[in-house]
């Protein structure tokens, strides 16, 4: 759920995405039944492969089919 909420503000504004991920898993965590550390993993994990996620989309996004994208390797 935070993470659908934060994916977009991530592409569009990295800060503004990262703040609504570090604030909301917190809040929702306890409604979800997970521990504060399965959260604080969570978070870690995505927030180290976002910037690659969103480069990697953005790069799909604008290349011409067929064409190799320099984030993908062999």
């Amino acid at each position: 759920m935070v993470f659908i909420a934060s994916s977009r503000p991530i592409m569009s504004e990295p800060h503004m995405g990262a703040e609504l991920l570090v604030r909301g898993a917190p809040e929702s965590a306890p409604r979800l039944g997970l521990s504060a550390l399965a959260v604080g993993l969570t978070v870690v994990a995505f927030g180290t492969s976002a910037p690659e996620w969103g480069r990697t989309s953005d790069q799909f996004a604008q290349t011409v089919p067929n064409e190799k994208s320099p984030q993908i390797l062999k």
